[in-house]
């Protein structure tokens, strides 16, 4: 099985990053596990204007990967 993880994020060291890579070695047993960030200039821009610009940007980013059987939680 092929996990794709799409995220709208910074790439950053933090508290959650040692608990992610836990999560994620124990997962890597059953499935193949790949975290894509998605995060761009246009989403940045649209994160100082507002939040409906940003909200729209976030939608736009992930559209080309709603293909086949997908869980996205927005």
């Amino acid at each position: 099985m092929k996990i794709n993880i799409y995220t709208i994020e910074k790439k950053s060291v933090d508290e959650f990053s040692k608990i992610i890579d836990n999560q994620k070695k124990m997962i890597q047993k059953y499935a193949q596990v790949n975290e894509i960030p998605c995060f761009s200039k246009k989403i940045s821009s649209a994160q100082n204007r507002d939040a409906i610009m940003a909200s729209s940007s976030y939608s736009e980013a992930f559209e080309p990967y709603l293909k086949g059987y997908n869980i996205a939680l927005h």
